[in-house]
């Protein structure tokens, strides 16, 4: 475990053949992981999304939808 903040930490595994391969980092979802599990559980439910939750090039998470009346909806988070 390696401290990530005053009240966070983080648990990494990796490979004991490949020390210096993938690392597979576990920790407690922040903003960003919360908005992404709340869209795919919104596919769940039926909300089709034109575009999944994508890293944009001028910055931030944007993820489009249609809100099933012609509409396309832009949900941005910085």
């Amino acid at each position: 475990m390696r401290p990530y903040g005053p009240s966070e930490s983080w648990l990494s595994m990796v490979s004991p053949e490949e020390p210096d391969g993938v690392e597979l980092a576990l920790h407690l979802a922040d903003e960003s992981a919360r908005a992404f599990q709340a869209a795919r559980r919104q596919i769940a439910t039926g909300v089709v999304f034109v575009m999944e939750p994508t890293k944009m090039p001028y910055g931030g998470i944007d993820a489009v939808f249609d809100d099933t009346c012609g509409n396309l909806l832009d949900l941005h988070q910085d």
